[in-house]
């Protein structure tokens, strides 16, 4: 397997980071639409310009084309399953405190995620050697956004030092899990399609501001960015 330690190293600055960010994420919160529109145009634009056409061109030697985009499908109504079953099959009086269970579950989930994909994508084949840190950038300013939803966490349920840290650490979890274990090719194809149909979700779902709220002109520059990078750098080189 490819050198892990830098994408784990990554990781633990990413779980760091919400731990801080929680300090003082009721500071940041003007910026909040700015720091949701780069993040997401910026996934957004690392998902469609290479994680997905590397799953096809690669991906497709060891899944067939059909297991790759019903992976992507599991992965994305998967994760809108879960929520629209917890809110509808719980008596109106458990909803905010079973929805309060399920963010806790999602945060962890959320995030370990991330740090799974991301030892993904750094060992993922015929992509640049700089992807893994160009999406560490918004997987960073997503993670900052998402610390007031640590602080909400806490005001609800008043966790000890410990669960905070322990929520924090969900990002180290996931690459740490993905490097023990050792996914065959196709498992491993089978999982990147699962968590990109996953963050394609959440994605739209939490960090792409809804009706007025967002920059628009924000979201699309930093989009076109990206696309403009994986594009147009290996030309240079």
């Amino acid at each position: 397997m490819a050198n892990v330690f830098v994408p784990l190293i990554l990781s633990v600055i990413l779980s760091l980071v919400y731990i801080f960010s929680y300090k003082v994420s009721d500071k940041m919160e003007k910026w909040h639409e700015y720091i949701l529109s780069i993040g997401s145009g910026m996934i957004i634009a690392i998902l469609f310009s290479e994680v997905i056409p590397d799953l096809i061109e690669n991906g497709s030697k060891f899944l067939s084309p059909t297991a790759i985009s019903m992976s992507m499908l599991l992965g994305f109504a998967g994760y809108h399953a879960i929520e629209k079953y917890t809110y509808k099959h719980t008596r109106k009086t458990l909803v905010a405190e079973r929805i309060g269970y399920l963010h806790i579950a999602g945060f962890f989930l959320d995030n370990f995620l991330e740090g799974f994909v991301l030892v993904l994508i750094f060992i993922l084949p015929g992509t640049p050697g700089y992807l893994p840190y160009v999406l560490f950038i918004p997987l960073l300013l997503g993670d900052i956004s998402a610390s007031g939803m640590l602080r909400h966490i806490n005001d609800k349920f008043k966790l000890k030092s410990f669960g905070l840290v322990f929520l924090s650490s969900s990002i180290f979890f996931g690459a740490l899990s993905a490097i023990m274990l050792d996914l065959s090719k196709s498992t491993f194809y089978f999982a990147l399609s699962f968590i990109s149909g996953a963050f394609i979700y959440f994605v739209t779902r939490d960090e792409l501001p809804r009706g007025r709220k967002g920059k628009l002109a924000v979201f699309l520059i930093s989009l076109l960015i990206v696309v403009g990078l994986f594009v147009f750098l290996p030309k240079l080189f």
